[in-house]
């Protein structure tokens, strides 16, 4: 499951630079950044699009990547569940590819002791409460 997530996050991160492209090109020939319309002409319809300020995502986009610079921009793009950002003028995304970023200990081994440990605790509880039961 975390390796499927990890190449979804790959892909997506594929589709944040093409659309970087698109948006540059754009911003070469036009001198200036698309607007939304101009956006959804060149890019795909669920594809990434330019987070600007007073955007609603603008702040929590910039919270994680930073303030963009002079000619910076941000692209954001709807996971399904949350916003993934990616900003232009560091390639950087919000998205982590590193398996410990999905777990709670930071691998799978440490997660599975932590559960192995928290159902020990649970089934323990659970024959204390059925000896007590018994003695009545």
């Amino acid at each position: 499951m975390v390796t499927h997530t990890i190449e979804h996050s790959r892909q997506l991160e594929a589709e944040f630079k093409q659309a970087a492209r698109v948006v540059d090109r754009f911003r070469a020939q036009r001198g200036r950044l698309p607007d939304q319309d101009e956006t959804a002409q060149h890019l795909s319809i669920d594809g990434p699009y330019i987070i600007e300020p007073g955007d609603r995502h603008f702040e929590e986009a910039t919270s994680e990547l930073g303030q963009p610079p002079e000619g910076g921009y941000v692209l954001g793009l709807w996971r399904g569940e949350w916003m993934e950002y990616y900003a232009s003028w560091s390639g950087a995304t919000t998205m982590p590819f590193g398996e410990s970023a999905y777990y709670l200990t930071g691998s799978r081994a440490g997660d599975c002791l932590l559960g192995a440990f928290g159902m020990t605790i649970c089934l323990a509880g659970a024959l204390r409460i059925c000896r007590g039961r018994r003695r009545r």
